[in-house]
């Protein structure tokens, strides 16, 4: 048995086909990985300058935020955030946070399909969404649109141009219809390295680029992995104490 030098990091993960079935709700769910709690909590904002909520569920959609089974941007099985919003206003927003119980590193997932259409229809949409750790947007998270080495684009989206945002569907990449589900271009990967990281927060909305008043619009969450970085010496309790056990059952 190879023994775990001090500080060594255990890895972590959020596997959504593990955790929840198809179709589930999502909001107010815990799992823990590695003794890691991650609890998910959601929140929908709308400024009902409508009268009424100008944010509806997603088609035939029970949820906002839900488990899918299928493939968004080349992914099976992946967290759900969907909406129709009356018109294109970034005021409404879904959002949701991950807050984990203990501070982890080496974060890494993918936001899918952040894309954009612009046919001159009533389906049309730009994707808008702002992802920050340690806080939302509005207690002071760290946004990380502004760190670079953060985050990879794809062909069809990009930083956003207004200053208050994060990314959002790219018209110039030639993304006027919108992205296959089966395809990773509208995707954004993110590998947040030795930054550690006790939330992570996504707000997702529909920009005011859109040409016309916007239709459905979803966003996907990719599997999430971690690492946890035992306090120092612990791992090496860790260690003996299964070579104890081990010693203890080859003495019987």
């Amino acid at each position: 048995m190879a023994l775990l030098a001090p500080g060594s990091a255990l890895a972590g993960s959020l596997i959504w086909e593990n955790e929840f079935t198809d179709e589930q709700s999502i909001s107010g769910a815990s799992i823990t990985s590695q003794d890691v709690q991650v609890d998910i909590s959601t929140s929908v904002v709308s400024d009902n300058d409508s009268g009424g909520s100008d944010l509806s569920t997603f088609g035939s959609e029970a949820n906002f935020f839900s488990f899918e089974a299928g493939t968004q941007g080349a992914h099976g099985g992946y967290g759900f955030l969907g909406f129709n919003n009356i018109g294109n206003d970034p005021a409404d927003y879904l959002e949701i946070t991950f807050t984990f119980a203990s501070a982890i590193q080496d974060v890494t997932f993918s936001l899918l399909d952040i894309d954009q259409r612009t046919q001159g229809g009533a389906s049309d949409f730009d994707d808008g969404v702002i992802a920050t750790y340690n806080g939302t947007v509005d207690t002071g998270g760290i946004n990380i649109a502004s760190f670079p080495a953060l985050y990879t684009l794809h062909p069809n989206n990009a930083l956003a141009d207004e200053p208050w945002t994060g990314f959002e569907g790219d018209p110039a990449a030639g993304t006027n219809d919108g992205t296959p589900s089966t395809s990773p271009d509208a995707n954004i990967d993110f590998d947040l390295s030795s930054t550690a990281v006790t939330s992570l927060t996504i707000r997702y909305f529909s920009t005011d680029d859109a040409p016309a008043n916007p239709s459905g619009q979803l966003l996907g969450i990719s599997d999430m992995s971690w690492s946890v970085v035992p306090e120092p010496g612990t791992a090496w309790l860790v260690a003996l104490a299964l070579l104890a056990t081990a010693a203890g059952r080859r003495t019987r």
